[in-house]
């Protein structure tokens, strides 16, 4: 070890590039442990100098950096698991991070690359939603200002798709237990409870949906603290389950 530098906030991720245009090599880090990412500019000797701090999204886990904009320098875009989203940071010319524009994901932001993912010159933005199983791609209008982005694409099922429920687990304390899921087409759907030794303890929803994404939204949970299976059946025949842990204060 040469040199220790402190990237504060629980550093997850880095990225490196010559932010500031002074042909050193720079590198930025995501913070897992605060709202923040860290930025540590290359001193010309091969060593870095002291963090400086930014605000982004809670807890990120990806960090990326590429010219979006097409005006010579790098921007910077994270993916921000607790904040359920992408955001990207403008770089001013010197290195600074300026304007930071907001890309929503579903229900986490847990990935997050800068690639010229359609080949037409300009740079995009895809991230992954780990707890939805979803993929956003963001496409760069190519107008010189890519935080116009927007998702031009999502992973939906060909049928219908029970998402992962939020928070996982579930605790006492919490406001909502949320439970996402997609249907392609309208449909009848149950959505229902059920404990280790396959008692049905609920029946959360039973009736017919609209096509697209709904999040069933429960803000009482009388149930003892365990392992929990949660069913979601389309039109009688069809069903998808996932599990859940629910705990006590």
């Amino acid at each position: 070890v040469t040199a220790r530098v402190n990237c504060r906030g629980n550093a997850w991720m880095i990225a490196a590039g010559d932010i500031d245009g002074d042909r050193n090599v720079d590198i930025v880090s995501a913070s897992a442990g605060v709202p923040e990412f860290a930025v540590m500019r290359g001193d010309g000797t091969g060593q870095l100098r002291a963090a400086e701090v930014y605000s982004t999204g809670d807890f990120s886990l990806a960090i990326d950096l590429g010219d979006i904009d097409g005006d010579g320098d790098l921007d910077l875009v994270t993916s921000n698991y607790r904040t359920r989203d992408f955001r990207v940071h403008e770089n001013d010319g010197t290195g600074k991070f300026i304007k930071p524009r907001l890309l929503q994901a579903s229900a986490a932001g847990s990935c997050v690359v800068i690639h010229d993912r359609d080949r037409d010159g300009d740079l995009d933005i895809t991230g992954i939603d780990e707890e939805d199983d979803l993929l956003f791609l963001f496409e760069n209008p190519g107008q010189g200002n890519a935080v116009e982005a927007r998702p031009i694409s999502n992973i939906i099922p060909a049928d219908f798709e029970l998402l992962q429920s939020h928070p996982n687990p579930f605790s006492a304390g919490a406001r909502n237990l949320v439970i996402p899921f997609v249907l392609q087409q309208a449909a009848h759907v149950r959505l229902e409870i059920f404990n280790l030794t396959g008692e049905r303890v609920a029946v959360v929803l039973n009736e017919t949906r609209a096509a697209g994404r709904h999040e069933i939204k429960l803000t009482q949970v009388n149930l003892p603290a365990g392992v929990y299976f949660y069913r979601l059946v389309m039109e009688g025949r069809r069903a998808l389950a996932k599990k859940i842990v629910l705990l006590r204060n």
